[in-house]
C-alpha cells in the first residue's frame, strides 16, 4: 500500500503543493477581510469633542443652548472663529457608527467564515 502511494505521489508532485497553496489563500483572505473590516469602521460621521474647555467659555453650543465645556461635541470649522479660550481645541474623537456599517461587518464576518469553510473543504475534496 505504501509503495503505491509513493508511485503516486511521484508522478504527481504538484500535490504536495496543495497544502500549502491552501494555507496560503487563508491567509490571504484572513487579511483581505481584516482590511475591509478596518476600512468599514470608517464608514460614518466624525464626531468631534472639545478638549482644554475654559471655565470662562463666552461661546455657546447650539446643541445644549449653554457655554462649550470639556468634552461637548463641537464643529472644527467654526468653533474656532467663535471660542474665545486660547487652549480650547476641537478635535476628533471617532466615527459615528451607522446601521450599515454594522451590517456591512456582520456581512463581511459571515464571508470570512464562509469562505473559510469553502477552501477548507476545496483542500480536502482535492
Amino acid at each position: 500500500l505504501i509503495e503505491k502511494a509513493n508511485k503516486a505521489v511521484c508522478s504527481m508532485k504538484t500535490i504536495l503543493l496543495i497544502p500549502s497553496v491552501q494555507s496560503l489563500v487563508q491567509v490571504l483572505l484572513i487579511i483581505w477581510c481584516a482590511t475591509t473590516a478596518s476600512f468599514l469602521s470608517t464608514i460614518g460621521e466624525p464626531e468631534y469633542r472639545v478638549v482644554e474647555a475654559c471655565p470662562y467659555e463666552t461661546f455657546t453650543n447650539t446643541a445644549t443652548e449653554k457655554m462649550f465645556t470639556q468634552n461637548d461635541v463641537c464643529d472644527p470649522s467654526i468653533f474656532l472663529d467663535r471660542t474665545g479660550c486660547p487652549k480650547a481645541q476641537c478635535v476628533y474623537h471617532k466615527f459615528e457608527p451607522s446601521v450599515l456599517a454594522s451590517w456591512m461587518q456582520l456581512l463581511n464576518l459571515a464571508g470570512i467564515f464562509w469562505l473559510l469553510s469553502l477552501i477548507r473543504s476545496f483542500g480536502r475534496m482535492v
